[in-house]
């Protein structure tokens, strides 16, 4: 349970939502035992709108739902919503927030494994970026569906994709935050290869690239993946303090999925390491996490 909870918040942070947040942003849930209760009060928002606003606001509270279903592993009612909510943008002529959805649930077939559906709508993404001549907005359109290449075993054509094509693209777009996204999805093709080594090295320079930006929002993510990458090298003394960085930034910025896995990897470092009291301490952080998580023990953001 615990594991694919902690893989469904890896796709689910991809996610975006529409709409202005008004109404939206206040009901990311706290706990996975409250999540069902997500719908009915984004439902009852839709009917305090008038009946101008409502046809807008409920494609963005489908896709909000969806979000959540995501979160909560029921991906038929995900898709579902998801699918209405782009009919619905569709027919009011919001081309911003289909794409915003079909990106979604582009996310979501990726998620399942259902890799050709997600190219398709990877595909259809890049060619409306290109017609729209946004250089930022075709290297993102792109990198996403490099990744999917990666996933279906071209991983050759997503690496030239990338270097060749996504990065140029994001630098002429002067996308500092884009170009290290690049990296990091570049890092993440290598992980998907077991090349550690070049992994590291992409997240090195994404790194490079957010402390001297100050785009803090991906850094989480970044030193996780370090940790993750030097655990996997065979180093885990280093991986151990990449690790506690990770856990750091994790706790600051509330996500509890990689808080989990931070903690189920350093029980197994320190144990490894002989260091026991480390691993009972990871443990018991594991356990009062996962109470928190699915006992509702305490409010705790996704």
């Amino acid at each position: 349970m615990v594991e694919e909870y902690v893989s469904r918040m890896k796709y689910y942070h991809r996610l975006d939502m529409t709409g202005n947040g008004r109404v939206l942003a206040k009901y990311i849930p706290v706990a996975e035992t409250q999540t069902s209760s997500i719908e009915g009060k984004l439902l009852m928002e839709i009917d305090r709108t008038g009946a101008v606003e409502r046809a807008g606001i409920q494609a963005d509270t489908e896709n909000r739902l969806a979000m959540e279903y995501v979160a909560l592993g029921a991906f038929d009612l995900a898709v579902e919503f998801f699918e209405k909510a782009m009919k619905a943008k569709q027919a009011a002529g919001n081309q911003f927030d289909w794409e915003t959805i079909a990106h979604n649930l582009a996310v979501t077939y990726e998620y399942l494994g259902q890799l050709d559906k997600a190219h398709a709508l990877r595909q259809q993404l890049y060619d409306r970026a290109v017609k729209s001549g946004s250089t930022a907005r075709q290297a993102e359109a792109l990198m996403e569906l490099a990744l999917v290449k990666a996933k279906m075993g071209f991983s050759p054509e997503a690496e030239r994709d990338i270097i060749r094509k996504v990065v140029p693209l994001f630098r002429r777009a002067k996308d500092e935050a884009g170009r290290a996204s690049a990296y990091r999805t570049l890092a993440d093709i290598y992980t998907l290869q077991h090349k550690y080594p070049e992994a590291q090295w992409f997240l090195v320079q994404a790194k490079t690239i957010v402390d001297k930006e100050g785009i803090m929002d991906q850094l989480p993510e970044i030193i996780f993946n370090l940790a993750e990458t030097k655990k996997h090298s065979g180093n885990p003394r280093v991986a151990i303090e990449e690790y506690k960085v990770a856990d750091d930034l994790a706790k600051k910025d509330h996500i509890m999925g990689m808080q989990l896995a931070i903690q189920d990897a350093l029980g197994s470092l320190y144990h490894q390491a002989g260091d026991y009291n480390g691993a009972a301490s990871a443990l018991n952080r594991y356990d009062t996490l996962k109470n928190i998580l699915f006992k509702g023990e305490k409010p705790v953001d996704n």
